[in-house]
């Protein structure tokens, strides 16, 4: 199909004016954008520039419904009051600004289509600082969102390239590390309202507030029995009368976003505080409190009767629960706020994270608790509080479980389930029920009918199968007065299992005190008293909330999900941190640790206690080395890594030749996190093979690092000593093993789809070249498993290297070269010499230039690291490849149908350059877009035109009928009916359509519209595209569908 003929979408590409002056001027009315990640300082810059009744943050909407600024939980609801927010302000001419981060084009995107909705200009500020300087900021502030989250922020350079090509916004002014002191010039009407916005209460009350520090202050305050209380249910609505002992209440008693102003929120929407807007806005935020059981206040003047009584009306209405704050002024001002919690009180305690078999540290613990009991025995009866997660990972997993359920048969723990616990509780509860049933002894049933496969269907974790195994081991049973074997018997007798089984089935979800609760994952809301919770739940309760992190999905930490009063805090696990975690702005802390400590917390006091479990310590010190171990020590830190979610281990068939064999590789969340970074032993497991002994059977590379993307370029000015062309297939792991050379995937020993055909290509060639103290490694080319390089049909096993198995040297380039010519295959083109006196730096650009590299993936280039001595691989990714992957992934023919315009045949400019992304300057990609469109109309107009070639005549016949029934005074639908009567049985036995298509067809045929025409071409265009998709599968590129000739439209020659 010629590209140059097609009809276009009008795509005008417009960028931003980006500015790095030290000046910024707003006009009226205009939109700002704080653009920055974490810590880059957005709010300290709008609070200091502009006026606060005009900031929109997120954050802020999110403390104002959860009291909890960091609850992604409750992201959309904020973005939709902000979007409301802003809306109104620019709706009445004045300045509106966004502080979020606003990196991302998905979450600025709402904004940018409102600004261009209401025609209102667009700047952004984009605050643009080191790595290392937002590193930095966020260890000295108290709301600290950690180092992973910044480092994947920060690293995401698409992100900022996206930004600063988005024709939606007028001005980028860059604020950075140089930048000097920035102005930023106001229109009047702003000016004036920074002088007035700081009477406010909530604009004095608004900065958030340190959680612990509030508490403590707090409780201080309840223990003066002689000021006079204000109190208050849980979940209640409290209107209370402006005035300045109001508000000095309020100060002393809230964190501010408890707190709704109605003065202040009508200043926020540009508006009279009669506007029912107010009241509607007010009542939005309110649904959510009111649903997330928290305690509000609505501050309210004179001036707001109007909008009070209409807020209290729409509230009774959700049944919200409304009290009004009645004490006289004077006795406010020294009042203290008391959350009727008459049930629960406050207990001395020592709560655990999650312990995962740490017995030993979780002893020590324990002497704490009885030491305490020694020294202090007037002291109030300190308990343990196991936070979940009892079993699993370490190394005494079934004897921990039985320590923790003899403390809380004692009263001495209380036991809060975690995730594992749930799995552990069900394996149990089928041992038992399978038991019962069974009729038989316990020693016998054990030995004859327990197995791993009884568990599989309940217990999907294989390291609770692997505790239910402990529990269940037969030990020997010693004569006492010999001290000879007796006997053999489980480790755990009947009655101990069931008790062991009452504790978890008795186990609660959460527990609460009087100014603290305790959950394992996730606490979404603080149940009401008495309140039944749904399976769903208490799921989230046990297993947390997921999100996804570059596509993959990851548990949400709790500080991102806590949503409850300020006069309580909330401890839970399952966060899978580095080290125990402190939110001062959630007013959480999270106990668990994915490195060898386990974390304790005394309360009351708020004192933390750590102790090192060594068998843990020595599995992290381990992952902390680049280098593997050996032997059974190695299969033993590959068990860990899993337990830990870092590795997958996928193992031989049972009882097939492969059955003693594993292969070893990262976990999705591991590349995603980057924790190789942290944890270097990770960069081998890209299809480790290892038997269960823990002997490396095959190495593979080691990960490699994408240049200009994971390694930054000043890294790379250096010149390689060899550089490969980069193949496209899968990788595969060659190795001998059971008398015979046989091939893996990264990810699989053995499947029909890659390592069969493999295979045979592998048994077709001479073996006898390779040497079996040495992994050879290839990249597996099918013609039936196609990718995004084009090679023209051919099947391959290319030689990339090859290394020492023993210890992961790399054999010298000219020995692996001629392995493979004895082999009777070829190596990966050696393009050393193309690119001779080049540094990969430079190689990098020039493979980012169109048309330089074709029909390639890219280039591999080594180098040895001068520190190290290690021999280093870098990958350095083509453009023609990632645009041939952008189209593949981002031009998704179901994306494009669902945006497209079936009835014009059209996709609108804004859906276009939404699908061009950040590759809107490629000619390339914008070329595939206008192929893929034009072949959509080209493909109607062909199914239009036969379609009305071939039914001409039944169509002109029923338009007579029709036209001879209203001459002759027939209704519109009878005249119709007998069109329709007369024609169907002949056009549904002249067309594929069904009998009711065809009726739909010709009743609006005949009224002048076609819906059912077009859905009907447009099913058979989409079914088209969906056969070709998977005759050519998903992972491979091509353009259009062929043409029953065969021909294809590629972009590329046009794009050259």
């Amino acid at each position: 199909m010629p590209i140059e003929k097609l009809d276009r979408v009008e795509i005008k590409v417009k960028y931003p004016e980006i500015h790095h002056e030290t000046e910024i001027t707003v006009p009226e009315g205009a939109l700002v954008l704080m653009i920055g990640p974490p810590a880059s300082g957005k709010s300290t810059f709008s609070e200091k520039h502009f006026p606060l009744e005009s900031v929109v943050s997120t954050d802020g909407l999110r403390a104002e419904i959860t009291n909890n600024p960091g609850n992604e939980v409750m992201s959309a609801p904020a973005f939709a009051s902000a979007k409301n927010l802003v809306e109104a302000r620019l709706r009445q001419g004045r300045i509106a600004v966004v502080d979020a981060m606003n990196l991302n084009i998905n979450s600025r995107r709402a904004f940018l289509d409102l600004a261009k909705q209401l025609k209102v200009r667009v700047i952004g500020v984009h605050l643009d600082y080191h790595q290392e300087t937002l590193l930095d900021r966020d260890a000295k502030r108290d709301k600290r969102v950690g180092g992973e989250v910044i480092t994947f922020k920060a690293q995401n350079k698409l992100d900022v390239d996206l930004l600063y090509h988005d024709g939606k916004i007028n001005d980028i002014f860059v604020v950075g590390e140089d930048t000097p002191a920035v102005t930023v010039n106001l229109p009047e009407k702003e000016k004036q309202a920074m002088q007035e916005d700081r009477d406010f209460y909530y604009a004095t009350n608004r900065a958030e507030k340190d959680v612990f520090a509030y508490l403590k202050k707090y409780k201080e305050r309840l223990k003066e029995e002689d000021l006079p209380r204000v109190k208050v249910e849980p979940g209640t609505i409290n209107f209370i009368k402006d005035s300045a002992g109001a508000r000095e209440f309020l100060q002393n008693n809230t964190t501010g976003s408890q707190v709704l102003d109605l003065d202040f929120l009508a200043r926020r929407l540009a508006t009279g505080i009669d506007d029912p807007l107010v009241a509607d806005t007010a009542e939005r935020l309110l649904k959510y409190r009111q649903k997330l059981n928290l305690v509000s206040f609505v501050l309210a003047s004179e001036s707001a009767v109007i909008a009070l009584q209409a807020l209290e009306t729409k509230m009774k209405a959700r049944e919200a629960r409304i009290e009004s704050v009645t004490m006289d002024q004077r006795e406010l001002k020294s009042a203290v706020l008391e959350i009727k919690r008459d049930e629960l009180t406050d207990e001395s305690l020592l709560i655990l994270g999650d312990v995962h078999g740490c017995l030993v540290a979780m002893r020590e613990m324990g002497k704490l608790i009885r030491r305490e009991r020694e020294e202090r025995p007037d002291a109030p009866r300190r308990k343990m509080v196991l936070i979940g997660d009892v079993p699993d990972r370490g190394a005494y997993s079934a004897q921990t479980v039985m320590y923790a359920s003899s403390m809380v048969s004692r009263g001495e723990a209380i036991w809060i389930l975690g995730n594992h616990d749930v799995n552990l509780r069900s394996g149990l509860n089928l041992i038992v029920k399978n038991f019962e049933a069974s009729g038989k002894t316990w020693n016998d049933w054990v030995r004859d009918d327990f197995s791993d496969d009884m568990m599989a269907g309940v217990v999907r974790s294989r390291n609770t199968r692997k505790t239910i195994r402990e529990m269940l081991k037969f030990v020997n049973v010693i004569d006492k007065g010999t001290l000879k074997k007796k006997d053999e018997r489980p480790r755990l007798q009947e009655h101990v299992l069931k008790r062991i089984v009452r504790v978890l089935n008795a186990a609660p979800v959460y527990k609460e005190w009087r100014h603290l609760i305790a959950v394992h994952a996730s606490m979404l809301r603080v149940p009401k008293v008495g309140e039944e919770l749904s399976e769903e739940e208490r799921k989230k309760f046990t297993h947390g909330i997921k999100s996804y992190v570059g596509g993959m999905a990851d548990t949400l930490k709790i500080r991102n999900v806590a949503a409850k009063d300020p006069d309580r805090i909330l401890v839970g696990g399952h966060t899978h941190d580095r080290g125990r975690t402190v939110d001062v702005r959630s007013g959480t802390v999270g106990l668990d640790d994915t490195g060898p400590e386990l974390h304790g917390m005394f309360y009351p006091e708020m004192k933390y206690v750590s102790f090192t479990e060594p068998y843990i310590l020595h599995l992290t010190r381990l992952t902390e080395n680049p280098e593997l171990p050996e032997g059974p020590e190695l299969w033993e830190l590959i068990n860990f890594l899993e337990g830990q979610m870092m590795v997958k281990i996928n193992h031989g068939q049972p009882g097939g030749a492969l059955q003693d064999l594993a292969v070893v590789s990262y976990d999705e969340m591991a590349e995603v996190k980057k924790l190789w970074d942290y944890y270097p032993a990770l960069r081998n497991f890209r299809g480790l093979i290892v038997d269960k002994q823990g002997k490396i059977i095959a190495r593979p590379f080691k990960k490699t690092h994408k240049a200009g993307v994971e390694i930054p370029l000043e890294k790379i000015n250096i010149i390689p000593e060899k550089v490969f062309e980069k193949a496209n297939g899968s990788l595969g792991v060659c190795y001998f093993y059971g008398g015979q050379w046989r091939i893996a995937t990264k990810f699989s020993l053995y499947n029909e789809q890659y390592t069969v055909p493999a295979q045979k290509m592998l048994d077709n060639m001479n073996t006898k070249a390779l040497n079996p103290a040495n992994t050879y490694l290839f990249e597996i080319i099918f013609p039936t498993d196609p990718h995004i390089v084009d090679y023209k049909g051919k099947q391959a096993l290319v030689l990339l290297n090859a290394n020492r198995t023993a210890d992961g040297a790399y054999l010298p380039w000219d020995e692996v070269a001629k392995t493979a010519v004895a082999l009777g295959t070829r190596t990966a083109e050696d393009l050393t010499d193309k690119f001779k006196g080049m540094t990969i730096a430079e190689i990098y650009k020039h493979a980012q230039t169109e048309g330089s590299l074709s029909n390639l993936e890219g280039l591999m280039a080594i180098y040895k690291d001068d520190t190290t001595g290690e021999q280093v691989t870098v990958k350095v990714k083509a453009i023609e490849y990632d645009n041939k992957k952008y189209v593949r992934d981002h031009l998704r023919w179901d994306k494009m149908f669902e945006k497209f315009d079936w009835q014009t045949l059209t996709l609108s400019p804004d859906e276009a350059e939404m699908f061009l992304g950040y590759k809107r300057d490629s000619v390339f990609v914008q070329e595939a877009l206008h192929a893929r469109l034009g072949w959509i109309r080209d493909a109607y107009a062909e199914l239009e035109q036969n379609f009305f070639r071939r039914n001409d005549q039944w169509l002109q016949e029923a338009r007579v009928i029709f036209a001879t029934a209203i001459a002759q005074g027939k209704k519109v639908k009878e005249a119709s009916d007998m069109a329709v009567k007369t024609i169907v049985p002949k056009l549904v036995q002249a067309t594929d359509m069904e009998r009711g298509a065809v009726l739909g067809f010709i009743r609006d045929r005949l009224n002048g519209r076609e819906p059912k025409l077009v859905k009907f071409f447009q099913d058979i265009i989409v079914a088209r595209v969906e056969k070709e998709q998977k005759k050519r599968g998903n992972a491979a590129y091509w353009l259009v569908p062929d043409s029953p000739d065969g021909s294809r439209g590629e972009p590329e020659e046009k794009a050259k």
